[in-house]
């Protein structure tokens, strides 16, 4: 099976390759750690309770930092892994000091042999599902665990998966456990051969802190122009046809009709501020910039949505 898959895996490397040059054309910056993405790295020492964790980017990279700290307590050796660029540097930023961070390879099959070889783990855990088929299998054959934790299946993504559930039958059945985020993921997942499927909720909200204050909050809101007397609405990565489901959504009566209140949007997808289309619902648009900010979001608005 392996070979069929770096045969298409061969097949695919060319179309990557073309993505990267035109990303590059287009003035995205460069990829880096080429011979890292084939398995190339330090060798770590042996350990006997070593946990990788695969986390593909920053989403995946802030939603661990409470089970990295709890591994971390219970002594166990803690090492993170990341695919994209802004991960591996988010990965760096977080848990560089006290954890091995490292790249994960692409699937090739010697690439995957190279790097387990490395890393020595005794158990695997992937975050949000990130499934490739020569990595569990080799990790299977090599009797490492493979769990999946705060997994999440996107229709489109679970289209996709379809088209492959041949060979992803497999692999999920070779799956220690899965940890999925609700019903609706577990059902897809399970239609594509998972076994031992358990719905454990979403991990973002094991970060989150309940304070009344934070430090530095005072003067973040002035940096950004956000007036702390008014309620503020935060929308994170929103298309524009959410705009209108936001304000929709906003209780009738909680604000007075002649007032007005904070509303923040971002958009992750966008290349520039000017990309993202507005109601007309929005006014005073004001765009903020935010160069010694260091939250993962590309672009910020304050606007004053009038009720």
């Amino acid at each position: 099976m392996w070979l069929l898959i770096n045969i298409a895996y061969l097949f695919i490397l060319p179309v990557l390759l073309i993505k990267a040059i035109l990303s590059r054309l287009r003035g995205h910056p460069k990829r880096k750690d080429f011979l890292a993405r084939f398995g190339f790295g330090p060798r770590l020492g042996t350990c006997s309770n070593r946990v990788l964790i695969h986390a593909v980017s920053v989403g995946e990279i802030y939603a661990i930092r409470q089970l990295v700290e709890i591994l971390q307590k219970d002594s166990f050796d803690v090492v993170i892994s990341a695919t994209t660029d802004t991960g591996f540097e988010q990965a760096n930023k977080l848990f560089g000091q006290q954890h091995d961070v490292v790249r994960f390879p692409l699937d090739f099959s010697w690439s995957v042999k190279r790097f387990f070889n490395r890393i020595k783990p005794n158990i695997v855990v992937l975050v949000e599902l990130e499934v490739w088929p020569n990595a569990i299998e080799y990790a299977t054959k090599r009797k490492i665990p493979v769990v999946v934790i705060n997994g999440r299946l996107s229709e489109r993504s679970f289209k996709m998966y379809k088209l492959a559930k041949p060979v992803l039958a497999m692999t999920f059945a070779q799956l220690h456990s899965i940890g999925m985020q609700n019903k609706v993921y577990e059902n897809r997942v399970k239609s594509l051969g998972a076994q031992k499927v358990s719905i454990d909720g979403n991990m973002m909200w094991d970060n989150a802190l309940i304070k009344d204050t934070v430090e530095g909050s005072s003067e973040l809101a002035m940096e950004m122009g956000i007036n702390l007397q008014k309620p503020l609405v935060v929308a994170g990565s929103t298309a524009p046809d959410e705009h209108l489901m936001l304000k929709e959504a906003l209780p009738d009566g909680v604000f007075n009709p002649n007032s007005s209140i904070n509303l923040f949007v971002s958009n992750m997808l966008s290349s520039s501020p000017t990309d993202l289309p507005l109601p007309n619902i929005f006014l005073d648009i004001t765009i903020l910039s935010f160069q010694s900010i260091t939250i993962p979001l590309q672009y910020y608005f304050s606007l004053k949505l009038k009720f």
